[in-house]
């Protein structure tokens, strides 16, 4: 009987916080989720927002910048990205450094790593060059300068770029078209068809 009474005495000071806490009941909570998109491929504003929580030198420049002007190389790409010096070769070749790496290449690219979609284009060398990018097919294009680029694997202190290709769910239409004349003989033009249906894109 005294030990009886000792638990209840001890037990008096916590009944009434565990009685108010059994009658609480929590507020209903409500989840949306985000519009439908691409788990692999996030917009510009979503990968500069992550982008910006990392302590790092990187940049992004979405098609906006450059779809509507005469982008034709890289240079055109990255013409006003700081840190990054693009100048005209020949063809659609384009001599390209980030904070002067690899500036005595007279050919090829030196010092930077090329990606697409996050997968390497350089050759075995480490050199590379653009013709394989096409700027109408660019979505965005991030830009990694040096030591940030480590996380794609990248050797050395030049960098690395990584051109970000559209998907079917941003395609704005089923099928689109874009034709582009200039002067000396300036032609180009784009067709293209893209869309997503349920879970394919």
């Amino acid at each position: 009987m005294n030990r009886l009474l000792l638990v209840l005495a001890l037990a008096w000071p916590f009944a009434a916080p565990l009685a108010a806490l059994a009658q609480m009941t929590t507020a209903p909570v409500t989840v949306t989720a985000d519009p439908p998109g691409t788990l692999t491929v996030p917009s510009p504003e979503e990968r500069r927002r992550d982008l910006q929580k990392t302590p790092a030198a990187i940049a992004v420049v979405p098609a906006e910048e450059f779809r509507d002007t005469r982008a034709q190389t890289v240079k055109d790409l990255l013409d006003f990205t700081h840190g990054v010096f693009s100048q005209h070769k020949f063809g659609e070749d384009s001599r390209l450094s980030i904070r002067g790496s690899g500036l005595s290449r007279n050919f090829h690219l030196r010092g930077l790593r090329l990606l697409q979609d996050g997968v390497p284009i350089n050759l075995a060398d480490g050199s590379g060059d653009f013709a394989e990018l096409d700027p109408l097919s660019t979505r965005y294009v991030e830009v990694y300068k040096g030591g940030s680029a480590l996380q794609y694997g990248a050797t050395s202190l030049g960098g690395a770029i990584n051109f970000v290709r559209p998907t079917g769910r941003e395609s704005p239409a089923l099928a689109f078209g874009r034709a582009e004349v200039g002067g000396f003989g300036f032609r180009r033009v784009q067709l293209g068809t893209a869309g997503s249906i349920g879970n394919w894109d």
